[in-house]
């Protein structure tokens, strides 16, 4: 063990078969019988950052990332047996110095506590659109401020365009369904984020407000502490892809069109569903 303790190893194209749960603790495995076994333990404070940094930067850069990785190992004076592809086998434990992701499209320096939770550039890419304050008060500019954070990959701006309220009208005239502070799940903002950025890297090259519908009034405020007015508006939302060398417009089960704002009490407009563009 004395010969490899302090010193730094790399392995290249490892994935999500490479993590393993063994003794109630889950392990990257990297090495083979014949160049020896290296583990890191895969939930450990530190390997939290660095996968919570790639997770970033397929959120936020390149939503194709492959889940495969490189690592940079620091070889530790630990000695361990584990379960790996159902037989045992020896190895020693590591710390991460640096794992890249995929063909090194992101890299991750994790020799220094502040830069550990940071992909290279990410400072860079955090900046967030300018366009949210001037699009609070017009339906059409809410849309394309969202589109411009998609491209961005302003996730911060483009959440803060849906509405914090959810308001379900009776069509026969009863009680509508208000609730003044709704919170959709977390998973549901990062489904329709990751399919966003998917769609705008990949067959949508633009998007673009085609009309807005005259506003409609849903329900009338009735008293100070009743629901207030609520009113929507639809806009329609024109995808531009590539066909035969030519930039088009074209509709496809893949992406949405149809998208409801609504404002309360003469506010900001929302947009009042989550969804991918």
């Amino acid at each position: 063990r004395e010969t490899y303790t302090g010193k730094v190893v790399y392995f290249g194209k490892l994935s999500n078969q490479n993590i393993i749960n063994d003794l109630n603790t889950t392990f990257m495995v990297a090495g083979s019988a014949r160049e020896g076994y290296y583990f890191i333990e895969a939930e450990s404070p530190l390997m939290d950052q660095v996968f919570g940094s790639v997770f970033r930067y397929r959120s936020n850069v390149n939503p194709s990332l492959a889940e495969r990785y490189s690592v940079y190992l620091e070889v530790l004076d630990e000695p361990r047996i584990i379960t790996f592809q159902r037989a045992p086998v020896m190895g020693l434990m590591t710390r991460v110095v640096a794992m890249a992701g995929d063909d090194n499209d992101v890299f991750i320096d994790a020799r220094k506590e502040e830069t550990a939770a940071s992909f290279a550039g990410e400072r860079e890419t955090a900046a967030t659109s300018a366009c949210q304050a001037q699009a609070a008060q017009a339906p059409k500019a809410i849309l394309t401020c969202m589109v411009e954070a998609i491209k961005r990959g302003d996730k911060t701006t483009w959440q803060s365009l849906f509405a914090p309220w959810r308001f379900i009208g009776d069509p026969d005239g009863g009680s509508p369904l208000f609730d003044p502070n709704y919170r959709l799940p977390v998973d549901n903002f990062e489904r329709a984020w990751e399919r966003s950025r998917r769609n705008i890297t990949g067959e949508v090259f633009d998007a673009r407000v085609n009309r807005v519908s005259r506003v409609r009034q849903l329900h009338r405020r009735a008293n100070e502490h009743g629901v207030p007015t609520v009113e929507q508006v639809e806009v329609i939302l024109d995808h531009v892809g590539k066909f035969d060398a030519q930039y088009r417009t074209y509709v496809s089960s893949n992406v949405r069109r149809r998208w409801a704002l609504q404002r309360l009490d003469g506010g900001e407009w929302k947009i009042a569903e989550v969804q991918h563009l």
